[in-house]
């Protein structure tokens, strides 16, 4: 396990959900996952919240360092394949937080 992860939440237009979900779970996180520093992601959708605002989707990357999102390999692999044509334009409220594990 990282010793942190790394959460993106987002939404996701309705008309863009199957190539969303398709892209992401063949092309996507196979690919982010392969960068040097990442163990693994788990991903989730919503079923319920306190919150009317919360993103329906939910990634967790485990990850070494704070700093991998931004280096030049995870770039490079959160650019290949369909993920950038078929459904970044479609992405909609996309946050992203890093948290260190405590205990």
């Amino acid at each position: 396990m990282g010793e942190y992860i790394y959460m993106v939440q987002l939404d996701v237009a309705d008309e863009a959900d199957a190539d969303f979900n398709r892209i992401y779970d063949t092309e996507h996180m196979p690919a982010l996952t392969q960068v040097a520093g990442c163990s693994g992601c788990r991903r989730y959708k919503l079923v319920s919240s306190t919150e009317d605002k919360t993103q329906r989707y939910v990634a967790i990357y485990e990850i070494n360092s704070p700093d991998l999102p931004k280096g030049d390999a995870w770039q490079a692999a959160a650019s290949q394949g369909e993920w950038p044509t078929k459904v970044r334009p479609h992405v909609r409220n996309a946050t992203r937080h890093i948290f260190e594990r405590v205990g």
